[in-house]
């Protein structure tokens, strides 16, 4: 099709907007958008239905301790969430076993440090923007050291982090009393507000692990979040291991979303990095891209992700149940997750 011909096409297609009498035609338009929510509803609705029953039909399973599997970087899918080692993580965590890509990610930073032999006493941990999730509560009921971060205020004010409870200031924000002793929780745990882009000096070579939630996708631009990773491999100790999950724009190698609030990493944006990482002689366990062929690693649920007020037939399945892909911005994504060694 010649450039005019693309013309005449757009033009033939706006006149259909418009009636005879030069009065705009809004019909057709108004009943497509009318349409929208209620097909949204009904995607939105199945999918969640759908993880309901999985969950229900699965989730009773016994689960006896943690197992090693191999775990390799990777992205969240239904066969993670089911394997009997997510599921200890998942139980450890004191966490309901839906199927929710956050939950994925709390199971991958530990599954990953139980096949490191990191979960000991006297290891030492370093946690980047950790919000107020899980992992240090849970690392220093078991004898670990941690270094608990997350941005200073000023850096994150009114980018909606803290109203949303996804930021700490301070220990007992970070604290789930549920999963450590207040006593143990301060002898093992301390914090430091750190900026992600500028790590200080002090942190450098001082830990047997770091790990990072979901956060580097929000540092401004691919390059400032691939320029965290490999900064933070400066904090390891020889031997150390560094995690990081993030967004992963899994359909679409070409567009992304790059030079903003949230940034979306394509499968070459990994390649790279690792390649990146590699050369400067740290070790960048195997990239799977395996997408996983179950009935949820096939569903991307829609925005608006949490309604106010949502209709009574979307109640808390709605809320909470699946959530391992999601579109945004258009384009399918899901979380993954990059496991980085460091030589002894």
């Amino acid at each position: 099709m010649t450039d005019r011909e693309k013309q005449e096409h757009h033009i033939a297609e706006l006149l259909r907007l418009i009636l005879p009498n030069g009065q705009p035609n809004l019909h057709q338009l108004n009943q497509k958008l009318k349409e929208l929510d209620n097909i949204k509803l009904v995607i939105k609705q199945f999918g969640h239905d759908l993880a309901t029953r999985l969950y229900d039909s699965t989730a009773v399973d016994a689960v006896d301790g943690p197992s090693s599997f191999g775990l390799r970087s990777k992205p969240c899918t239904q066969a993670d969430m089911d394997h009997p080692a997510f599921r200890w993580w998942i139980k450890s965590l004191r966490l309901a076993h839906i199927y929710h890509r956050k939950i994925w990610e709390y199971g991958f930073v530990l599954q990953t440090l139980h096949e490191a032999g990191l979960l000991q006493p006297g290891k030492r941990g370093l946690g980047f923007a950790v919000g107020e999730e899980p992992l240090p509560s849970f690392l220093a009921a078991r004898g670990i050291t941690v270094t608990a971060t997350d941005a200073p205020v000023a850096v994150v004010a009114g980018k909606g982090w803290i109203n949303t409870n996804q930021h700490a200031a301070s220990l007992e924000k970070i604290h789930q009393p549920a999963l450590c002793p207040e006593d143990m929780f301060r002898r093992h745990v301390a914090y430091e507000a750190v900026d992600m882009r500028a790590i200080p000096a002090h942190l450098a070579g001082g830990f047997d692990f770091c790990w990072s939630i979901c956060s580097l996708e929000h540092l401004g631009s691919l390059a400032a979040g691939a320029d965290f990773v490999v900064n933070s491999l400066k904090t390891l100790r020889p031997g150390g291991v560094a995690i990081h999950t993030t967004e992963f724009n899994y359909l679409n190698d070409t567009d992304t979303v790059d030079n903003w609030m949230t940034v979306l990493y394509r499968r070459k944006d990994f390649e790279a990095l690792a390649a990146r990482i590699r050369a400067l002689g740290y070790t960048v366990d195997e990239l799977d891209f395996d997408m996983g062929k179950n009935p949820l690693d096939f569903f991307i649920d829609l925005p608006p992700y949490r309604w106010d007020k949502p209709p009574a037939a979307l109640d808390y399945v709605y809320q909470e149940r699946a959530l391992l892909r999601l579109s945004i911005d258009g384009f399918p994504c899901t979380s993954y997750g990059l496991i980085i060694r460091k030589p002894a």
